[in-house]
């Protein structure tokens, strides 16, 4: 059960009992059941102005914790569990604390709920700049005149300082090259033009986003909702999340340039692909799971896109992620799989052009492998060349070389990617190990290249996990249902592979208003995918439950349920996505303060699928919830995928 309480700051007088300094503002966001115990988050930062030296933060809790300690910006709570008190530590790069630059996000357990009332005292302590004597060595200051119980009322606010935005760039990386895209599709079939700003239920953003015009055939079944719509939605929110140099058809105008020097610690160009969610941080494994989905869905649902006037739109949208990761990929064996510190990224609430964060490259090679990472982009790219080999056979050929070599890399050298990039393991680490991310691979590469080696490869060693295996979801992280269904589609052998998924789906999982509920985490996403692998089954056997189960997912997510969770699409759309660029708005600082705005986002992130409801059907607009409100690249992926096969459908049947 998530409690999301949401309650104002409360700023706690500098001399309280226990002689404790509590020279801190604290800033309670929610509290939760999970694995036995009650998970709170909360922030806690200075309310100085002075820097110190040599810091430390000194936390006493009023009841021992059931679980370590978890926080962002700061170390020290590793064997927390079972202690009432925590000293955190600087990281490398904040050893001397700015006070207007420090708000620290920190996760804690207890036995019990316990709410906002955790903490017995906190103390920053640290050394003066320009003095001698630690702060806490010399007792708390004496009264002040106004010492009173803390108010509830105002929010606290701190503004960070606004950091230059001409950011260098640097020289082109000679050894990487692209095709430039081709596009062949003609469109014979139009209807009135829509604008990336219909259908909203608030005025739209200051900032133009430029019109696109969709398309269907006159004649075809209309569906429930606009599925054209809500697919060129879609792409537009891959183009608020785009990275680097913006090209000159950018339709998000109010997105700009940024992260321009990503690589250069390496000395290589890695700009470009795609920021994760609401951060900055561009984490390999999950965009490359997007990637292949996106290609996937475009590959078996073209009729989607091309009759919805989307299939450049779409293209463009995959491309963007595979001349990444063809940049990320210098070397056979050498695979570059994130960008950005997570924690440091964290640090900070801004616009990505004003960042100045460092922003360290992050690879894995032959002492230090990640086969789920590089078979997943592998994946990606051996799905990719399949899309791009009708429009650009040039291009086409030069993804599938790089999905050829990670293969091998993926195969020849074994190990868990998240082992290699340490950072990676709070974010995304891969659970379900890499046999699955192998399994795939080797599908993706028989399929684009019809090379029997790759089929014997997965008989070999993976047909028999492939066959049993029923994670009931499919995600970043678990391939086993999606290697199902294409194994399926590919024939590898005589068993029904699909089985196990129609099973998983046939679960009593149901909310009361019909979500097929999977994880608290990114509830919808994990609908959609099943959705959207549900679809592609429907075109293998002829059973009308799998196009059921998608169009009632798909419904839910659009309005079904009483309102839409699609940001500017339909009834009630969320206003408060939990993402960080299109909190701020067009001119003016930037900071904490916007996450915690009660107001709508001053830019609309069209098309961008928050995390949704719980269990129980229940949702709450609020930008700082970031379970319910969180945005990803992935998320969207299954669930694009899914609207195109819908679309498709329509067309095709008049099923709808």
């Amino acid at each position: 059960m998530l409690r999301t309480l949401l309650l104002a700051v409360m700023t706690l007088s500098a001399s309280l009992a226990h002689g404790c300094l509590n020279n801190y503002e604290f800033r309670f966001l929610s509290e939760w059941q999970e694995g036995g115990g009650w998970k709170t988050n909360a922030h806690i930062k200075p309310n100085f102005d002075y820097q110190l030296r040599n810091w430390e933060l000194r936390i006493e809790f009023k009841e021992p914790l059931h679980r370590d300690m978890k926080a962002w910006i700061a170390k020290g709570y590793g064997g927390s569990a079972g202690q009432s008190k925590v000293v955190l530590k600087p990281m490398q790069w904040n050893r001397i604390l700015y006070p207007a630059g420090f708000d620290m996000s920190y996760f804690v357990t207890f036995k019990n709920p316990i709410g906002q009332d955790h903490l017995k005292c906190v103390e920053f302590c640290g050394v003066k700049a320009g003095g001698s004597d630690n702060i806490c060595d010399s007792g708390p200051p004496p009264p002040v005149a106004t010492t009173k119980a803390p108010t509830k009322g105002p929010v606290v606010t701190t503004t960070q300082p606004k950091p230059a935005t001409t950011i260098p760039t640097p020289p082109p990386n000679p050894t990487t090259t692209s095709a430039p895209l081709k596009t062949t599709t003609k469109h014979t079939t139009t209807k009135q033009k829509t604008s990336a700003t219909s259908k909203t239920t608030r005025a739209p953003t200051t900032v133009a986003t430029a019109k696109t015009t969709t398309t269907s055939n006159p004649g075809s079944c209309s569906p429930k909702y606009d599925y054209s719509e809500v697919l060129e939605k879609s792409i537009l929110f891959y183009e608020a999340q785009r990275s680097g140099k913006l090209p000159a058809d950018q339709r998000v105008k109010w997105r700009h340039d940024s992260t321009m020097t990503d690589g250069s610690d390496v000395g290589l160009d890695l700009t470009g692909g795609y920021f994760d969610a609401g951060d900055y941080v561009k984490f390999g494994f999950p965009m490359a799971a997007t990637i292949t989905n996106l290609a996937w869905g475009m590959l078996e649902f073209k009729k989607g896109y091309t009759s919805s006037g989307q299939y450049e739109y779409g293209l463009k949208a995959i491309k963007w992620g595979t001349d990444y990761f063809i940049k990320c990929h210098p070397s056979a064996h050498r695979l570059f799989g994130q960008v950005g510190d997570g924690d440091v990224d964290h640090s900070a609430w801004g616009r990505p052009e004003d960042m100045k964060l460092l922003r360290p490259a992050y690879d894995i090679d032959e002492n230090r492998p990640g086969s789920d990472l590089a078979g997943e982009t592998a994946a990606a790219l051996a799905a990719s060349s399949l899309v791009f080999k009708e429009v650009d056979a040039d291009y086409s050929d030069v993804l599938l070389q790089h999905a050829k070599e990670l293969y091998s890399f993926a195969m020849d050298f074994r190990g868990l990617y998240h082992e290699s990039i340490p950072d990676a393991t709070e974010f995304y680490k891969s659970h379900n190990g890499y046999k699955d991310e192998l399994a795939w691979a080797s599908l993706w590469l028989f399929r684009a290249t019809g090379d029997a080696t790759y089929k014997n490869n997965f008989l070999k060693e993976f047909d028999n996990d492939a066959y049993s295996q029923s994670p009931g979801e499919f995600s970043w992280d678990n391939k086993w249902h999606g290697v199902q269904v294409l194994a399926q589609q590919l024939n590898v052998s005589d068993k029904d592979y699909l089985g196990n998924l129609k099973s998983a789906l046939e679960q009593p999982k149901k909310t009361a208003k019909g979500l097929f509920y999977v994880k608290r985490w990114g509830p919808l996403r994990h609908a959609a995918n099943l959705a959207f692998l549900a679809r592609v089954a429907s075109t293998i056997v002829d059973d009308k439950f799998y196009n059921e189960f998608a169009r009632s997912q798909i419904n839910y997510i659009l309005g079904d349920a009483g309102r839409s969770y699609v940001v500017g699409f339909g009834t009630n759309p969320p206003q408060q996505p939990h993402h960080r660029s299109s909190s701020c708005p067009v001119n003016g600082p930037c900071s904490w303060d916007n996450l915690f705005s009660s107001s709508p986002n001053p830019q609309i992130l069209y098309g961008a699928l928050v995390g949704g409801p719980d269990a129980n059907d229940r949702y709450t607009d609020k930008r700082a919830d970031y379970i319910k409100n969180e945005v990803t690249v992935d998320y969207n992926a299954g669930f694009q995928s899914a609207i195109a096969g819908l679309i498709q459908l329509a067309e095709e049947e008049n099923d709808c």
